[in-house]
């Protein structure tokens, strides 16, 4: 849990500095508010049914329920722009980077058609993995309207086709991690004909630097309107974001993403060489508040997968402990009553100094305070014997900490 929170409050930090504000909604929703916006994923969705037989669901993410509330709260300033950590759940198999609960780490912006708030959910990304200690990560970066007119260039056309094409290629990212062969499989499971799944990997299958990739896919797709507004909108995208964070992002054609309610940009981010998939993903979502019958209203977000983030810390040794642990002290005392009620006023005093302070209730040697301390998770331990005391280092601890129980401690003592 220390580990958790330590997160957590990096992300939330990141959230707050970006202008964003708290939010939360129900676990608990009804079943009609998550029909038809995840595709597939909706296999996954844990469904219920209460004493009235109404028809519910555990939440599978944090966005739809969001664009409920502001379906039906046109009183939010817009923009509104909200954060919220909350709880997901999804009925998978879990493995590595699979769960059945896990924890998103959500932020949203609700009425804003400008890019710049596509840029600036992708500045949240890099600056959230950045001030976890990530050093090297990628932000895979793709468009919904390039997938349509890729698929559209290849002859499919239609919402089912244009959804065959996309599902295949999340489908071979996400489940078989296969790249362009899974998707070629994936095509072929959907009775996609060989012709045109040729014509699509001829697209999807090429790499380079982003300047590369956008003037590529303008060549091959100069037919096609949707794809290259997606084209401008990226270009666009990318000319308001600074070099630090241009370094981390790729065009990946292969992204596509599970939910159906994306329309323009998504992205995703990963760890090379921790093979546990994406820890945040999103993109922009502009017809989906309308779904609940408001009028439609441009939208864009993203989510850290708290979860998924915690494992690949764990894989590359990232959490250490002085990282995560709070400044704490542990006072214990000798076994008479004089160092016990001693003890306890010294306790009370450091704790009205603004100091974390952990009591032994059982009497303790100095040795046994330190381990006890080191037990417990604190840096110091100070141990009361009759007119004695003795404060001594159990774990690392910073010099501006120790200062500071020294001087509360000394202030006691001239009470005394």
């Amino acid at each position: 849990m220390r580990v958790r929170d330590y997160v957590i409050r990096i992300l939330r930090s990141v959230y707050e500095k970006s202008g964003f504000t708290p939010h939360d909604t129900p676990t608990i929703e009804n079943e009609v508010v998550f029909d038809g916006h995840h595709g597939e994923g909706e296999k996954l969705i844990f469904r219920l049914e209460d004493n009235k037989k109404h028809r519910l669901v555990l939440r599978y993410d944090l966005t739809v329920p969001l664009a409920r509330v502001a379906s039906s709260h046109p009183d939010l300033p817009r923009p509104y722009k909200r954060y919220q950590f909350g709880y997901v759940f999804r009925d998978d198999k879990p493995d590595k980077g699979h769960f059945r609960e896990f924890m998103q780490c959500d932020g949203d912006i609700i009425g804003a058609s400008s890019l710049l708030a596509d840029a600036d959910i992708i500045s949240v990304a890099c600056r959230g993995l950045c001030d976890l200690g990530f050093r090297q990560f990628v932000i895979r970066v793709n468009h919904r309207m390039i997938i349509q007119a890729i698929a559209a260039r290849a002859g499919i056309t239609g919402k089912d086709g244009i959804l065959k094409v996309q599902r295949a290629m999340d489908y071979a990212d996400k489940v078989t991690k296969a790249g362009l062969e899974g998707i070629r499989e994936d095509l072929k499971r959907r009775r996609v004909g060989s012709a045109l799944i040729e014509s699509i990997m001829g697209v999807i299958a090429i790499s380079g630097s982003l300047e590369d990739m956008l003037q590529h896919l303008q060549d091959n797709l100069h037919d096609q309107p949707a794809g290259l507004t997606g084209i401008a909108e990226l270009r666009k995208i990318f000319s308001y974001l600074p070099d630090e964070v241009l370094s981390h992002v790729r065009i990946d054609l292969t992204l596509a993403r599970g939910a159906d309610y994306y329309t323009g940009f998504i992205l995703e981010g990963v760890i090379p060489g921790v093979p546990i998939g994406a820890v945040l993903g999103g993109g922009r979502f502009d017809n989906l508040v309308g779904a609940f019958g408001a009028p439609p209203e441009p939208a864009v977000g993203m989510a850290f997968g708290l979860d998924r983030i915690l494992a690949v810390m764990k894989e590359l040794d990232m959490l250490k402990s002085e990282l995560v642990l709070p400044d704490k002290v542990l006072v214990a005392y000798c076994g008479n009553n004089d160092s016990t009620a001693m003890a306890f006023r010294f306790a009370q005093q450091l704790r009205n100094a603004g100091i974390n302070v952990d009591l032994s209730y059982d009497p303790l040697s100095s040795a046994g305070a330190v381990e006890q301390a080191k037990l417990r998770g604190c840096q110091l331990a100070f141990c009361v014997n009759g007119k004695e005391a003795t404060l001594t280092h159990a774990l690392e601890c910073r010099s501006a900490f120790e200062a500071d129980v020294r001087n509360a401690l000394g202030q006691v003592l001239q009470e005394v």
